[in-house]
């Protein structure tokens, strides 16, 4: 790993096993990547060490899944295996408390895969689009804005479900108090609502873009609503 790159546990000794759902998918993305059994079994435990370090409530492999479903609705994605292989990574690393999430993890992406000789076209491909889910600058192709909605697919889930997720957020963010945490999402949600649109590419903007706008209002008149407490 790159000098002064650390992985650390906060709430567990030691990680949990992959689930079936996890290892599933994992034996067929490998399989595409024409990865031998011996270097994928330690690549997966290595990612599921991964998205097991910190307190971690949403920002899991089950969002990886998630992504990997959401994914699957598109049609004929452009470099589909370098943006499986960026969704798959696009976590690794997460602490609230940083700016470079997505940087450190294209990082860990890097270092991980380095010796599993893949066509470094691919590699360098995922390592862009890993960068893309910082969702700070509009996307500069079409694989870019694919993983940049698949990310956010989550905004668009039914009521209870986007409820579910903001609670996870909130426990993620549990270092900040309830006022700066407020502040902080309201200009997360105000940011992306004064956009002309939430979803860069007309597929997902056809499926998402409304209930996301609609989800993203109810949670920001809760936010209000709280504030004035």
């Amino acid at each position: 790993m790159p000098q002064g790159f650390t992985l650390l546990f906060t709430h567990r000794d030691l990680p949990v096993q992959p689930t079936p759902t996890v290892t599933v998918a994992w034996k067929r993305f490998s399989a595409a990547l024409s990865l031998d059994s011996a270097m994928a079994a330690p690549l997966l435990a290595r990612l599921s060490r991964a998205y097991q370090t910190g307190d971690r409530h949403y920002h899991t492999l089950e969002h990886v899944i998630d992504c990997l479903s959401t994914l699957s609705s598109y049609p004929s994605p452009p470099s589909p295996l370098s943006i499986e292989l960026a969704l798959w990574n696009h976590d690794a690393i997460y602490d609230p408390n940083r700016s470079d999430n997505e940087a450190q993890s294209a990082l860990f992406m890097e270092s991980e895969f380095a010796a599993a000789e893949l066509d470094p076209q691919i590699l360098g491909q995922a390592k862009a689009l890993v960068l893309a889910t910082s969702h700070k600058e509009t996307a500069s192709n079409e694989a870019e804005a694919i993983i940049a909605d698949v990310d956010m697919a989550i905004l668009a889930t039914p009521p209870a479900r986007y409820l579910q997720y903001t609670q996870q957020i909130r426990k993620e963010y549990s270092c900040f108090d309830d006022a700066s945490y407020r502040v902080g999402r309201s200009t997360f949600l105000k940011t992306f609502l004064s956009q002309s649109q939430i979803f860069q590419t007309a597929h997902y903007r056809d499926m998402f873009e409304n209930r996301a706008r609609i989800n993203m209002g109810e949670e920001l008149k809760r936010l209000k609503a709280k504030d004035s407490d």
